[in-house]
């Protein structure tokens, strides 16, 4: 099967229309749905820590594969307190932009398909809808949720940089 890969530049309308209705930075954003979702609450600790959380509250439209709290707690202690840590910054933001991918993909979008989607960390994921939904390999757990300003899917691996 051959993969496409998608960029945000030039499909900005496309995606957009493809966004469910809402109001993106309220009640309707990516944050507020993580937050909503109590096994994301080391995600959404750790998009604060990393100063991505006003990102996802607005702006995208974005898909975002959260990883859940038992997917960081595989990390391990140590190297988790290392990441929320003021001198891991830099690398925690570098490995949560790879998780949010530019352009709102619904489930309809993906089912089926092989899809090269570009990430804010700059580089890109693989999302394979063929036989479920997986994300590099990481398979996609529970439904996707629709916010106002992308689509958020939980995964049970944290995803590599």
């Amino acid at each position: 099967m051959q993969r496409r890969t998608f960029l945000a530049t030039g499909l900005a309308p496309l995606l957009a229309a493809c966004v469910p209705a809402g109001m993106p930075g309220g009640v309707d954003s990516l944050l507020a749905r993580a937050e909503a979702d109590p096994e994301l609450s080391t995600f959404v600790a750790a998009l604060k820590a990393a100063g991505l959380d006003s990102q996802l509250s607005g702006g995208g439209p974005y898909t975002v594969f959260a990883p859940t709290d038992a997917a960081f707690a595989r990390l391990g202690k140590s190297r988790l307190d290392q990441l929320m840590s003021a001198g891991g910054q830099a690398k925690l933001r570098a490995l949560l932009a790879h998780h949010i991918g530019r352009g709102s993909f619904t489930p309809k979008m993906l089912t089926g398909q092989v899809l090269q989607i570009a990430t804010l960390g700059g580089g890109s994921v693989v999302a394979d809808g063929r036989k479920g939904l997986t994300v590099d390999r990481v398979p996609v757990t529970g439904k996707a949720v629709a916010a106002g300003n992308g689509m958020l899917y939980t995964i049970t691996r944290v995803l590599k940089a």
